[in-house]
């Protein structure tokens, strides 16, 4: 009888240590919307298929307008117009890290459409959940990443992500990632916010992020174009910037940080900025500028006025006094507000849009721009388009008044 119960103990023992084993090395990442793998910061997100304890509803998939430029897999995307739609995980119980990454591919992204217009709900386990989350709003921007990074616990054997209708259209979702965690107290901790890269020089970039700091120590990690760059073995709030140096001149660097309390603790990702280092400036410490004619020349490439650190070829901190100024366009002009199929919204639309926004629609809030700046010539074009649909709400309503005098005539 002992001899049994020493071998049920032996049997249990080995089902709880591999079902121990299974949820911690629990890896799944999920290409929403398409059919094809791809690589996102070093890891391969699979194909989006239905099979190998992945389930999902939601009956549409869009790569979104020609103006959404993010590769995959955030390109991609699977929505929904119905109600709902979820994705659904068996796995074994445990903790579980989950990240989910938006971009919005159509909304504020094709000219002429409405940043604000799609607003949904998600849900995570029942356990973390938003509503009417904008993803323009949280990302920042056109072709920009919005990351949430949870942690949660399975007790039913069976994760469910849910995204549902909120006061905008349909609830969208681009890429997947589920993780398992391990046991012994370690809890990940909250995925960090990278709010600039400034200072950038040929061979150097200043980052500056921000966290949710629980008093717990973790390690910072930095990445530059999916490698590790370095990292800050302290404390979290010893550490909020770092300048990273030894970067190659003219090279393009997509940045993003972590934090991490151990194996199977990490952070998951943060959102991505992406910078392109000056051109080397050789020995401009000792280089001349040369005469011309009326030119006047510089060998390092970029001047800067009442800053040692100039991001173009003309950077200038401080007021510009000039009697003419020509831009050349580099982005669309408006007149695709006069073609057939344009969404031209009624005034009542408008008026709703107003009454919620406080701000015109595809018009930045004066918030966001005392935040961001304007780029004058964006923000010309878009004040262009507010005129030409300007023009054609003046045509209606004199369409409207000529047939009411006709009416009256009569």
């Amino acid at each position: 009888m002992k001899n049994l119960s020493s071998f049920a103990y032996a049997v249990l023992m080995v089902f709880f240590t591999a079902s121990l084993n299974a949820q911690v090395n629990y890896v799944k990442r999920i290409n929403c919307g398409s059919t094809s793998a791809a690589t996102y910061q070093g890891n391969s997100f699979d194909a989006d298929i239905a099979g190998g304890g992945v389930a999902f509803t939601g009956d549409r998939t869009t790569t979104g307008s020609s103006y959404f430029t993010l590769a995959q897999p955030l390109k991609s995307s699977r929505y929904t117009k119905n109600q709902s739609m979820n994705y659904t995980f068996n796995v074994s119980n445990g903790d579980y890290n989950v990240r989910l990454l938006f971009a919005e591919p159509y909304h504020g992204v094709q000219p002429g459409t409405n940043a604000a217009t799609r607003k949904f709900n998600f849900d995570i386990e029942g356990q973390y959940s938003d509503t009417n989350m904008n993803i323009m709003t949280e990302a920042g921007g056109a072709n920009q990443v919005y990351t949430v990074n949870q942690t949660v616990t399975v007790s039913d054997g069976q994760l469910t992500i849910t995204f549902s209708k909120g006061s905008g259209n349909d609830p969208l979702i681009n890429a997947i990632e589920v993780l398992g965690q391990s046991g012994g107290g370690c809890v990940a901790p909250p995925v960090p916010t990278l709010n600039s890269v400034t200072e950038v020089t040929h061979n150097s970039a200043k980052l500056d992020w921000t966290y949710y700091d629980n008093g717990v120590d973790y390690t910072t990690y930095v990445y530059g174009n999916t490698t590790e760059l370095m990292h800050l073995q302290s404390h979290a709030s010893s550490w909020t910037s770092v300048t990273i140096d030894n970067l190659q001149p003219n090279t393009s660097y997509t940045f993003d940080v972590g934090r991490s309390g151990g194996p199977g603790c990490f952070s998951g990702h943060s959102n991505t900025i992406t910078i392109t280092t000056l051109s080397d400036p050789g020995n401009c410490s000792s280089a001349s500028w040369t005469e011309s004619g009326d030119k006047i020349y510089t060998p390092c490439g970029k001047v800067g006025i009442g800053t040692s650190i100039p991001d173009a070829e003309l950077t200038v901190k401080g007021e510009i006094h000039a009697e003419e100024v020509n831009i050349d366009l580099n982005v669309p002009g408006p007149d695709y507000v006069f073609l057939a199929d344009y969404d031209l919204k009624t005034l009542e639309e408008v008026k709703n849009y107003i009454d919620t926004n406080g701000h015109l629609p595809n018009i930045p809030s004066a918030k966001e721009m005392e935040k961001n700046g304007i780029n004058v010539v964006e923000m010309n074009m878009k004040l262009l388009e507010k005129v030409e649909e300007l023009t054609l709400y003046i045509i209606e309503l004199k369409d409207e008044v000529e047939k009411l005098k006709k009416n009256q005539k009569q």
